[in-house]
């Protein structure tokens, strides 16, 4: 029996607002106390977000001085902390230059033939067509209520600023996305954002939630989602579908109210998002896209920001223009948080490696694979849709249920081996990946390990290993 797959208790025990859940522990050592299905934040969303400091991997070390905390909706950055290209909201450029992640952040980036605007250009120019710009940390969330509300998203998963400013802040012991997340915020890189969203995607990015607003003095709205954790069944639909209801609420507070049937033509624009996508990827593992590594990564993260219907135009395009036999290479899937370092995909495509699958957090386990599940009610569908999301360690997916999707992957794209790209100090991925490449290995699907983290430059150690990789593969 693996890991995820003990028993974990019926959801509607005593067990408060988070309950226990095992095997999981904390960046600081403790137990992982998550949102409960039915105990947890309701319609107003009183979670641990919304009360003081929470325990775990986030604790506010040598708290600043009355005057440092920040009085307006934007901080000033201290001790000369580490600012974006450009202070804009962030992402690297996937394509792993210097030069290339200062045009991400300040300039223009190219998906391919498509070019995509940086994070920070794009987002002021959304503001001037009267659009409101949502600052949101990673990973799941309904984007539909915002597009709905006429408020842009704009991710957040690795600007290009290191972590230097979060240190006074946070435990080194915390992975490279929130220590980034936040010291882009020090640094005032969010200030484009009417507001900030915040997604329970493990605890590091739960007690940021906390730590923002209650602790350095953010004074936009903070919004905060609970996802359910470890199933997809009628209850957690139903505790999904009332939580959304409850964050629509605080979105018409933030945000103002949904037009007539927005929510609906929102909808529509997730579902067309998705199929484009799908698309992409199924014409990838059938080895008919003629995209390198950076070319492909480039095109489907700029989704992380560009308003829907030109996120769906712009992956349309990719894909006729790039129709054809894809490079030659060595097939493999990929699987981890992010594409990073951000120097690694053009690595791949000098080494010969051709990623024709991949289960990462930020790219491959965002849209419904497959047929959608049925619509019904509005936020219904989108609850399903949320639910019916690939497996993921931070969703609480049981462990089988991975070692499935994963195996599914490589059987479809034919890859030769998957590749784990383990982000240091990210507990939700090392809880669950010694048993998937164990379970993987026992299916005869070789597999190759390696820590990572964020930063341009590719370990020479990380080259070698994938070469020797390579070499055994059959």
């Amino acid at each position: 029996m693996l890991p995820r797959d003990l028993p974990r208790g019926d959801p509607r025990g005593a067990g408060g607002a988070h309950a226990l859940q095992a095997g999981h522990r904390g960046a600081g050592g403790g137990i992982s106390r998550r949102p409960h299905l039915s105990g947890g934040p309701g319609r107003r969303g009183t979670g641990a977000a919304q009360g003081g400091p929470a325990s775990g991997a986030l604790q506010h070390r040598n708290p600043p001085a009355r005057e440092g905390l920040r009085q307006g909706p934007h901080r000033t950055p201290r001790g000369g902390g580490a600012k974006g290209h450009g202070g804009g909201i962030g992402g690297e450029d996937p394509r792993g230059s210097q030069g290339g992640r200062e045009a991400f952040a300040g300039g223009a980036a190219r998906g391919g033939d498509v070019s995509t605007p940086s994070r920070r250009v794009y987002a002021l120019e959304q503001k001037s067509r009267g659009r409101k710009v949502a600052a949101v940390f990673p990973a799941r969330y309904p984007a539909e209520l915002l597009w709905a509300r006429e408020v842009c998203p704009v991710e957040v998963w690795d600007p290009p600023a290191g972590g230097q400013a979060a240190q006074a802040h946070l435990q080194a012991n915390v992975c490279s996305v929130v220590q980034r997340g936040l010291s882009l915020w020090l640094s005032g890189g969010t200030e484009v954002a009417d507001f900030l969203l915040f997604s329970h995607t493990c605890d590091s990015l739960q007690n940021l939630s906390t730590l923002v607003p209650h602790l350095l003095g953010e004074k936009r709205p903070c919004l905060f989602f609970y996802p359910p954790k470890g199933r997809r069944d009628d209850l957690a639909e139903r505790y999904l579908v009332d939580h959304l209801a409850g964050l629509s609420e605080r979105l018409d507070e933030a945000a103002g109210r949904a037009g007539e049937g927005a929510l609906e033509r929102a909808v529509a624009w997730g579902e067309a998002r998705g199929r484009a996508l799908n698309d992409l990827y199924d014409a990838r593992a059938a080895g008919g896209l003629a995209a390198s590594n950076e070319d492909f990564y480039a095109s489907v993260r700029a989704c992380e920001y560009l308003w829907p219907e030109e996120a769906v135009q712009r992956l349309e395009a990719f894909r006729r223009e790039r129709s054809g036999p894809s490079p030659p290479g060595v097939p493999l899937v990929f699987s981890g948080v992010l594409p990073q370092p951000a120097g690694l995909l053009a690595r791949l495509d000098g080494l010969g490696v051709r990623i024709v699958e991949d289960d990462f957090l930020a790219c491959g386990r965002r849209f419904v694979r497959g047929a959608l599940p049925p619509a019904g009610e509005v936020l219904s569908t989108v609850a399903r849709r949320l639910l019916a999301l690939p497996p993921c360690s931070t969703a609480g997916s049981p462990v089988s249920d991975r070692l499935d999707f994963l195996a599914r992957l490589a059987g479809r794209s034919s890859a030769r081996g998957v590749v784990f790209l383990s982000l240091k100090f990210c507990e939700p991925e090392l809880f669950d990946v010694p048993a998937l490449a164990e379970g993987l290995r026992s299916r005869g699907v070789p597999c190759l390990v390696l820590e990572v983290e964020m930063g341009g430059e590719v370990p020479a150690q990380t080259l070698t290993r994938i070469e020797a990789f390579l070499e055994t593969l059959p």
